[in-house]
């Protein structure tokens, strides 16, 4: 399996901490990466990759950046670009649901 580590130990964007408190105020599960994306976010039983981007909106997406987007969409992930903590509580409205495994003890046929 992948482990989750912290890639990049250095600079964050400025809103991050609120954003991130954000979600976790929510409900959300949020593990802070850094590289090659900022958070992931578990909400409702469903993953996402979440970019923070400064509110001045001057930062653009890294090529990297640009390839795990086109890589999460195409498995199925989330995948979204945020700038205000106020923004949380629209995104997680929309955020879908993941998909609920089914107990193999209630499916289970029994022989009578």
């Amino acid at each position: 399996g992948y482990s989750i580590m912290r890639w990049n130990k250095g600079r964050q964007d400025h809103n991050q901490a609120a954003i991130v408190e954000s979600f976790r105020h929510q409900g959300a599960w949020v593990w802070i990466i850094g590289q090659p994306c900022d958070l992931l976010v578990l909400y409702r039983g469903s993953l996402g990759v979440v970019e923070v981007k400064n509110v001045e909106g001057r930062n653009r997406p890294t090529k990297q950046q640009k390839a795990l987007q086109a890589l999460a969409e195409t498995q199925g992930l989330n995948y979204h670009v945020i700038r205000h903590g106020e923004s949380v509580s629209n995104l997680l409205d929309s955020w879908p649901p993941g998909q609920t495994r089914s107990d193999p003890a209630r499916t289970r046929k029994t022989s009578r």
